[in-house]
């Protein structure tokens, strides 16, 4: 039979690995809770960026619709004024006519 001082040095032992053992644990956890704030910090940057550049598109496709409606407008007014200067003998070239 383990004598009384072995004894008493048994729990001890256990007392010092169950201290090891939970600062490790508290250590972890602190490094976990840490690695997951910084991971949702990143992700709400992400997200902040991806509602940006979706405005931005937005934004860039009704400027292509307004262009494209105004290329539009510009090409039709240059098809009536050539045809106008056509009807008019101009030919529509730039060309000057001296006087005979």
């Amino acid at each position: 039979m383990p004598s009384d001082s072995a004894r008493k040095r048994g729990p001890a032992k256990i007392t010092e690995v169950d201290d090891d053992y939970q600062l490790k644990r508290q250590r972890n956890n602190a490094a976990v809770n840490k690695t997951r704030q910084k991971q949702r910090a990143v992700e709400d940057t992400t997200m902040k960026k991806v509602r940006a550049m979706r405005k931005e598109n937005a934004d860039l496709e009704r400027q292509v619709e307004s262009l494209q409606q105004e290329l539009k407008f510009l090409k039709e007014m240059f098809v009536a004024y050539a045809s106008k200067s056509k009807e008019a003998g101009g030919g529509g070239g730039g060309e000057t006519r001296s006087e005979e």
